[in-house]
């Protein structure tokens, strides 16, 4: 089996592109602002620079990234191609991690 670290990325992914995310509430459930893209909630913690991807069905469901407009992406990865960029080699919930 090939995990997804060792495929190339689709030419249908165009990184010189990166869609904002649209703001849902000024302040979410961790204190910061709250986004939505394709369907994927982000809520951030104040400041907006620790930022927590709701998509269930993705092995990044409940994982905390940086800042909001850097999890567009993955969604994107993960809803077209079901695939997640080779830099993240496992995405595990971590130790007593509960879906929100």
């Amino acid at each position: 089996m090939t995990s997804s670290a060792e495929l190339p990325l689709p030419a249908t992914v165009d990184l010189s592109r990166r869609p904002e995310p649209t703001p849902t509430k000024p302040v979410g459930p961790l204190g910061g602002p709250s986004y939505e893209h394709r369907g994927a909630v982000i809520d951030c913690q104040p400041g907006g620079y620790i930022c927590r991807l709701l998509l269930p069905g993705c092995p990044l469901h409940g994982h905390s990234f940086g800042a909001a407009g850097t999890i567009p992406y993955l969604v994107d990865l993960w809803l077209d191609h079901q695939r997640l960029p080779p830099w993240i080699k496992a995405a595990r919930p971590a130790p007593g991690h509960r879906d929100p």
